[in-house]
């Protein structure tokens, strides 16, 4: 048995880290905080899987037929993972390392929202890194 974790509260906790008085606030506090690490978590992949890519590409990102052709794909879309219809962005399927046919083909292009974006960039870097350390999962 311990002291409840809620700040201030002095009441025992019967199971686990709060009393049965803070229960509920226990459980969203734990679910905000673990939500928010993993948050953090793919906000930190997707930063190393995009820098080197981002400055490879910059040239094309910043021109105007990728601004129109952005706008192109975009227009009416939705996000071909889950469906959502804001904070909408282009993917490159298969990431182009400066080359410009394969960055400007649309074939090569899906409308992803941003957090599903954020997710798949994760998910390829986490494969990477496993790749690296001859990890098979």
């Amino acid at each position: 048995m311990r002291i409840c974790k809620r700040h201030g509260c002095t009441n025992i906790a019967t199971d686990g880290d709060y009393c049965d008085e803070h229960k509920e606030f226990g459980l969203k506090y734990e679910t905000t905080i673990n939500d928010a690490r993993e948050r953090a978590n793919l906000d930190r992949l997707y930063k190393l899987s995009t820098n080197a890519d981002k400055r490879i590409n910059d040239k094309f990102r910043q021109s105007y037929g990728w601004q129109k052709l952005r706008e192109e794909i975009l227009k009416g879309g939705q996000c071909q993972m889950c469906g959502a219809t804001n904070n909408l962005e282009v993917h490159h399927i298969v990431k182009p390392n400066g080359n410009v046919e394969l960055f400007f083909d649309k074939a090569n292009l899906m409308i992803l929202c941003h957090k599903c974006h954020i997710k798949l960039h994760a998910q390829e870097t986490r494969g990477v890194q496993n790749k690296k350390n001859n990890v098979i999962f």
